[in-house]
């Protein structure tokens, strides 16, 4: 768990000892440090999933909030990002989805590793001179 982006002196980032034996899930947490959000919270997310509300817990709910602020920096949704939850992910009952695709094929969420896009993104976010996610593919 951690901030998104810096706040103040030293970013805290805490981990569970089953989380750092995910290799994904580690970049998951750093790349809140370096100001990313979910990408199931950009403003656009409605056009590509669903949210079961009545599946997540109140206390949970803000875990799908929208950020209206976050930047897309150019790039299509990515259902395979490491920083889109799964599809059950904060669910009360884990057999039914918190998060369903709008494209039936796609699969969402994974905690292996950054997708192509995930780097493209980084690249654009602190302007780095490879930005093209076909040189990821």
């Amino acid at each position: 768990m951690s901030n998104i982006g810096r706040i103040g002196g030293k970013q805290a980032v805490m981990y569970s000892p089953a989380c750092l034996k995910q290799h994904g899930d580690v970049q998951h947490e750093l790349l809140h440090v370096l100001g990313f959000f979910h990408e199931h919270s950009r403003s656009d997310r409605d056009e590509y999933v669903i949210i079961i509300w009545d599946n997540i817990a109140k206390s949970d709910k803000e875990q799908f909030a929208k950020h209206e602020d976050g930047n897309t920096y150019g790039l299509p949704y990515d259902y395979e990002s490491v920083m889109h939850y799964k599809h059950n992910a904060f669910a009360k009952d884990s057999g039914i989805p918190t998060i369903l695709p709008t494209n039936k094929k796609s699969r969402i969420g994974q905690n292996k590793d950054q997708s192509p896009l995930d780097v493209v993104r980084i690249h654009r976010r602190f302007r780095c001179a490879i930005a093209d996610p076909k040189s990821f593919a």
